[in-house]
């Protein structure tokens, strides 16, 4: 025990601070460092009434995993007592003479404002769903080539913060060096966490790999050259991680489209176990390799990686049926499972309230679920760049795409590839001296600004007023 407190004790107290630093980015998206004093006080008590008073029980699990939580519940209690009017939000009553009088309300949604912010929710103080341990675990176990892949993607300011992230430089001290406000730091920790490539970092799991057999599928020639499969929504979210579908074509709008209301109602169906749409795959010969691109369904599948790997929790609005009832065997101390006279397993049915919470805090048995969960798969073989064009309006023809993003599908290949190339890799662009905003960025808005570049400069006088897209084409 006095190993363990000379660690977070050494330098200054400078693990302990990481830690509690963590805590408050996880929690509020970080707070001014002249607020933090006081809470490296409590820290400071907390750790010292563990392991002086014995609180700490090995069988518990490890010591960094316990005094981790011990402390979180020590910053949030005092977090409230010093907050407990900001706790609440507040309306308006006018009283008999007119006049107005700010009254609190003590039930507020997830999606309200924290506080005086302007870009911080309720829903925010939920712990962040980026975990640099998950990277910093996978350069250890010598996967740094998706590491790289995934800096590679960001922004040079947010690589940056990322990489000092990496070396556990303390929140504040990365906000003093890069010269960051807290709204600055936040947004992009936030475009960090909504990268397409931070699903390269969710860890394999077996659990239904077993179930997942090829001996059930027609022959492709039966079928007309497609077919219609049922596959594990594990083992699809595996093979996009892994590249083995390409949900990054040419013509693929980005991920992170849908509302509010949309994403938690599509992640409280999965977890009922209902049903939703298919999901279309085109597969291409290249070069005389098979390459598979997710045509329809970037959307379903990128929001379930993103609750995969903690990057979001579902919230009340459009969310239905978020009590879930579950099965939670029962196990000896030998980790085997009870059988009763008949040879079947016990267990307790049990209710799990899902909203505010993430996929790591779930019952193995929802997560089991999750994994295991039936996806409808349209197939379509040998198909040509004329054809996936074909197969990508045909399938977004109803919602799906803005008019930029379904009128960009009718493009030729080699012209939308330089586009693309331009708005995602070039440094205006990439690194934001545009001052672009996520959303802009999810909505095509980039590959727009390119292709009227390209009108003003090119073709101005016969400027059209249907979009400049088409033009181009």
């Amino acid at each position: 025990m006095k190993q363990e407190l000379t660690v977070y004790c050494e330098n200054n107290m400078k693990k302990l601070y990481q830690v509690v630093d963590e805590i408050f980015y996880r929690m509020f998206g970080g707070i001014s460092d002249k607020d933090m004093a006081e809470f490296y006080s409590v820290a400071g008590e907390v750790l010292a009434h563990t392991v002086l008073k014995g609180k700490y029980d090995p069988k518990k699990g490890d010591f960094d995993g316990y005094i981790y939580n011990a402390l979180k519940l020590a910053m949030i209690d005092e977090w409230k007592r010093q907050h407990r009017d900001k706790r609440c939000g507040k309306v308006e009553i006018f009283d008999e003479e007119g006049k107005a009088k700010r009254m609190p309300v003590k039930d507020i949604s997830l999606n309200a404002p924290f506080g005086d912010s302007k870009y911080l929710t309720m829903g925010d103080m939920i712990p962040s769903p980026f975990h640099m341990e998950d990277i910093v675990e996978q350069r250890e176990t010598g996967q740094d080539e998706r590491i790289e892949k995934y800096l590679h993607s960001l922004s040079k300011m947010t690589r940056e913060i990322i990489k000092m992230k990496m070396n556990q430089v303390p929140v504040f001290e990365i906000k003093k060096k890069l010269g960051l406000t807290e709204k600055e730091y936040y947004e992009h920790m936030k475009s960090a966490r909504m990268n397409e490539n931070i699903g390269l970092f969710t860890k394999q799991s077996n659990t239904y790999k077993e179930e997942y057999k090829m001996d059930n599928m027609i022959p492709i020639d039966v079928t007309d050259n497609y077919r219609m499969d049922k596959f594990p929504l594990g083992s699809l979210l595996d093979e996009m991680r892994d590249g083995k579908i390409n949900k990054k074509h040419i013509l693929q709008r980005k991920p992170f489209q849908w509302t509010e209301r949309q994403k938690n109602k599509y992640l409280t169906r999965i977890l009922n176990g209902q049903p939703i749409p298919e999901i279309v795959i085109c597969e291409q010969i290249v070069n005389g390799k098979k390459k598979s691109h997710l045509i329809d369904g970037l959307q379903r599948l990128s929001y379930a990686e993103l609750f995969r790997c903690d990057g979001l929790v579902i919230k009340r609005e459009g969310a239905e049926f978020y009590d879930i009832p579950y099965k939670e065997y029962k196990y000896d101390h030998d980790g085997k499972a009870f059988i009763d006279e008949e040879g079947d397993a016990l267990f307790e049915e049990k209710i799990f309230h899902v909203l505010g919470k993430r996929f790591s805090q779930f019952p193995e048995f929802l997560k089991e679920r999750f994994h295991k969960f039936n996806m409808n798969v349209t197939t379509y073989f040998h198909c040509t760049d004329e054809q996936i064009a074909y197969h990508m309006r045909n399938y977004n023809n109803q919602k799906g795409m803005n008019k930029s993003q379904y009128e960009f599908t009718g493009m030729h290949m080699d012209i939308a590839s330089k586009i693309k190339e331009i708005s995602e890799n070039h440094p205006f662009f990439k690194d934001n001296y545009g001052k672009y905003t996520e959303k802009n960025k999810i909505k095509g808005d980039m590959d727009k600004v390119v292709v009227e570049s390209i009108m003003a400069i090119h073709f101005l006088n016969d400027w059209k007023k249907e979009g400049a897209v088409k033009k181009v084409l």
